[in-house]
């Protein structure tokens, strides 16, 4: 898969920017009517955790066309974490008020441990907090379901037995069956070790994630129905946010 360009993150981003600044202001326009929610509340969103070769990244933009919200896979959430302009984008958004509680969340994240002191890590902190500060946003991997807000989104854990993982990776990139297993099995290695790491389970919590669906025995297309319903019934007001499609790919 081609890597994401800096000049496509930055379409992107700004796509997404571009909704959202048309969504505040006709919340404004609308806040004078006693029953509309008020603009500076915070909107849903879908944290996507996919297993390497699940199709997770295929139901994750099913669901965000289907809802019609924004999607920012690991590739993109990446590029905007590595780059201060793109985050500057998406933070500008907030007033001096809002982006001092950013800080402050990542700091307490930090400094008790639950996230790798360097850049890279605190950048994608900020990102990944000004996104479910906004909502409207389908968000896939790099530990979003550890961090943010449980009660604001849902959580979604997407996965297929390793047999099925190792048979569709076979197929998609020619591989020989045992190469596809052994490939699999070094990035899901990789990527618990990483997300262990970096954002430690919270005390206490024993699942945290609102929804599983298993890709093999129901299809991407039914998985992505399951999540919209599961957003519905645990976040009823996502059945009246919507907006023009952000697609990441």
């Amino acid at each position: 898969m081609p890597k994401l360009t800096g000049g496509q993150a930055a379409h992107l981003v700004d796509r997404h920017m571009r909704m959202y600044n048309a969504l505040q202001a006709a919340a404004r326009g609308a806040e004078t009517r006693p029953d509309d929610q008020p603009a500076h509340s915070s909107a849903p969103y879908v944290a996507i955790s996919r297993q390497h070769g699940s199709q997770g990244s295929a139901v994750a933009e099913a669901v965000a066309k289907r809802l019609e919200w924004a999607l920012y896979d690991r590739e993109l959430l990446e590029a905007v974490a590595a780059d201060a302009h793109l985050q500057s984008r998406i933070l500008q958004r907030f007033d001096e008020r809002a982006l001092g509680q950013i800080d402050e969340w990542v700091a307490g994240l930090m400094g008790h441990g639950a996230a790798e002191v360097h850049e890279y890590t605190r950048s994608l902190l900020r990102v990944l907090s000004g996104l479910g500060k906004m909502g409207r946003v389908v968000v896939v991997g790099r530990g979003a379901h550890r961090v943010l807000p449980a009660e604001q989104g849902l959580r979604v854990r997407v996965f297929a037995p390793m047999e099925q993982r190792v048979a569709w990776l076979a197929e998609a990139e020619g591989l020989p069956r045992h190469l596809a297993h052994a490939k699999l099995d070094k990035l899901d290695k990789a990527s618990e070790g990483w997300l262990h790491r970096t954002f430690p389970a919270r005390p206490g919590e024993n699942c945290p994630f609102d929804l599983e669906v298993n890709t093999a025995t129901l299809g991407v297309p039914a998985c992505a129905d399951l999540v919209v319903e599961a957003l519905y019934a645990k976040c009823p007001v996502a059945r009246s946010v919507s907006a023009e499609p952000v697609m990441a790919k």
